[in-house]
């Protein structure tokens, strides 16, 4: 007897790691001599950068930097700022041999501390939260078909998500930022601002054709006296070699700032009017090609008794991700006496959720909006006000209960208008990326045996049998009652799909 079977093999990201680990920040430490003495601290931020993320056999290996970020008042009632870098390495227990891998990492500020020890020593205390997420490219073997001995498979074509290739990189970009002859000459950075939005994407063959913006905000203490903000857009352009893609495949694409360096550029006038930005980003691209996957779900064999077992099967259909923008608006009160001028405004997207909602992803958080602002006297102020938010993001298609969301929302831009005095309203541009991943789970055959030594015998002598069929009854459960071949079966009925439309007299076929 000539029986073979049939197995076919598809490429998944499996995810082998997803947690929250905590790097804790402490520090002590002097002001450098060019900074004037503390007065009085207005903020403490903690910001972390990771710089990379080397995935191994049972270890994930994280580097990366804590900015600690200090704005105070001097004891002369100067603006100032100071900058301390804090470099960790983190190590992370994983499972797999890391083969092919790549690893997702998301810092947030946890908590910060921040004491003034005397007036030129503080003390810091406090931690990152990294978002940590391991993907690694997983086969998948299904028993998908088989020939000979008479065999009859009933099939489930099962929609999946194959992987074709999945890169990291890190975009080293180089620019001047000029603040124009419309602005003041630069004394000294108070704080810097940065983060990449992609535009477009495009999958070509073998390769990913990326585009996006830098957008760089620099607060800087001026010549003159008062502060100015200087903002730039410096758009970039990748091309990541990928095997094996085409025009037809879906994408994922995540960046991430790992690094930005501004420095100040005297000029031939010996004013500062420039600065040297030297930024890095780190780019991870998935490319996914959408298929069906024949899993065989029952099985019987005219000839032969069979013997089959049945494994579970789990099956990811990854969605092609949705990233778009949205605004949102809300008026904010001052405390009385605090605005005369507004310094600078940032806002820091906070405690973002997301759950399945009809017509896409119901995302719901707060954005932090931080507002440096000086009274009429000339005394700074530091305030803080929450901003909450949904939004609809919308992704094709109903999703089911036990979709898993990855959503990212950052913040592109952010203004304001004064109303009043006190009043004013903050508007933040926010962009947001969503992907969606559904995971099948089925019991699906995994392998069959025929025993030749059992054949199945039909002693009646009939050529065919009648059966009157009901309406909505399986056509696969009546070929496999009568151990008949189900394709002659609907031929000689004129009968298709998986059950009968109407009541029917079937004429069964014997050989």
């Amino acid at each position: 007897m000539d029986f073979k079977v049939i197995r076919q093999t598809i490429a998944q990201n499996g995810v082998i790691y997803a947690q929250n680990v905590e790097q804790s920040v402490d520090c002590e430490f002097n002001l450098p001599d060019y900074c004037q003495n503390i007065g009085r601290i207005l903020k403490c931020q903690l910001t972390g950068r990771v710089g990379s993320a080397a995935v191994g056999a049972g270890n994930l290996n994280l580097e990366g930097m804590a900015l600690v970020w200090i704005l105070y008042v001097s004891d002369a009632g100067e603006l100032c700022s100071y900058e301390l870098p804090v470099s960790f390495s983190k190590n992370v227990e994983i499972t797999g041999d890391g083969d092919g891998a790549v690893a997702y990492c998301a810092p947030s500020c946890d908590y910060v501390n921040c004491r003034a020890v005397t007036e030129r020593k503080l003390d810091v205390h406090g931690a990152l939260t990294l978002k940590v997420r391991v993907v690694q490219p997983q086969s998948c073997e299904l028993l998908c078909g088989a020939e000979g001995g008479g065999l009859q498979l009933q099939k489930s074509m099962l929609p999946a998500t194959e992987s074709v290739g999945v890169a990291q990189k890190i975009i080293s970009v180089n620019e001047e930022i000029d603040v124009g002859q419309s602005m003041s000459a630069i004394k000294n950075i108070l704080r810097t601002n940065c983060r990449a939005v992609y535009s477009e994407c495009k999958v070509l063959s073998g390769k990913m054709m990326i585009k996006g913006e830098i957008l760089l905000d620099i607060l800087y203490n001026s010549v003159t006296g008062g502060q100015e903000t200087a903002q730039s857009a410096i758009p970039f352009n990748q091309i990541i070699d990928m095997d094996g893609a085409d025009e037809n495949n879906t994408f994922d694409v995540s960046l991430s700032v790992a690094g930005c360096d501004c420095k100040l550029r005297t000029g031939q006038g010996g004013e500062i009017r420039s600065v040297m930005a030297a930024i890095r980003i780190s780019v991870t691209a998935q490319v996914n090609r959408e298929t069906e996957l024949p899993a065989v779900c029952d099985a019987y064999s005219t000839m032969f008794e069979l013997s089959a077992q049945r494994s579970p099967v789990n099956i990811l259909r990854q969605l092609p991700s949705v990233q778009e923008q949205f605004l949102i608006k809300q008026n904010v009160s001052m405390n009385e006496g605090e605005t005369a001028k507004i310094i600078h405004l940032w806002c820091e997207p906070q405690k973002v959720s997301a759950v399945p909602a009809e017509g896409g992803i119901q995302i719901t958080g707060t954005a932090l909006c931080s507002i440096i602002s000086q009274n009429g006297e000339g005394i700074y102020y530091y305030t803080e006000k929450p901003l909450d938010f949904e939004h609809l993001c919308p992704v094709g298609g109903e999703l089911p209960g036990d979709a898993k969301m990855e959503c990212d929302v950052s913040v592109v831009q952010s203004s304001f208008v004064m109303l009043s005095g006190n009043e004013l309203e903050v508007r933040a541009e926010l962009n947001c990326k969503c992907s969606v991943t559904v995971t099948t789970v089925m019991q699906a055959i995994s392998s069959i045996e025929l025993d030749e030594s059992k054949p199945k015998a039909d002693d009646s002598g009939a050529a065919l049998y009648i059966y009157y069929g009901k309406a909505g009854e399986n056509i696969w459960s009546i070929a496999q009652r009568y151990n008949t071949l189900i394709d002659d079966m609907c031929e000689i009925n004129d009968i298709s799909g998986e059950t009968l439309a109407a009541d029917k007299m079937l004429l069964i076929p014997r050989f």
